[in-house]
């Protein structure tokens, strides 16, 4: 079906195939198109994936570990229930605890992010060079404008 193509085969007990995107085209298979299907795809109890009776709003204070645990482990019995292995439970667990401090139930007074600023060095010789401004739509400054307006009076 698809001549000459190198795969790692896991002997693991699963239901699920996984395929790479390459490969799905080859297959004849467009991996968005068929995301974009299932995402649109209504549920049993008839809402969207997208859909949830959660409040999306975020919720401003301390997390506590008990909440952060708490929620991990609604997600994983979620996912079990949604349709991942149950055998895999364990070892999904395992990961998502042992990776908790990148999980918040709330927006606090976390620590500034452990990374290496960026600097931007020009090369030598280099000379700055005058752009043109940027055009939009009419409809894209029209929405522009209302929303700095919003904002400034606010």
């Amino acid at each position: 079906m698809v001549p000459s193509r190198r795969c790692l085969v896991w002997d693991i007990n699963s239901d699920a195939i996984l395929l790479g995107d390459d490969l799905l085209k080859a297959i004849g298979i467009d991996p968005k198109s068929a995301l974009n299907s299932m995402i649109a795809h209504t549920s049993a109890a008839g809402k969207s994936m997208l859909e949830t009776d959660e409040d999306c709003s975020p919720v401003i204070g301390i997390s506590s570990d008990d909440k952060i645990d708490k929620a991990l482990r609604k997600m994983v019995n979620d996912a079990i229930s949604d349709g991942m292995s149950g055998h895999m439970k364990d070892p999904v667990l395992k990961l998502v605890m042992k990776h908790k401090n990148v999980w918040r139930r709330s927006l606090g007074p976390d620590p500034p992010a452990k990374v290496t600023p960026l600097v931007t060095k020009l090369k030598a010789g280099a000379e700055p060079v005058r752009c043109k401004a940027r055009r939009y739509s009419n409809k894209v400054n029209t929405c522009t404008k209302s929303q700095v307006s919003s904002k400034s009076m606010g």
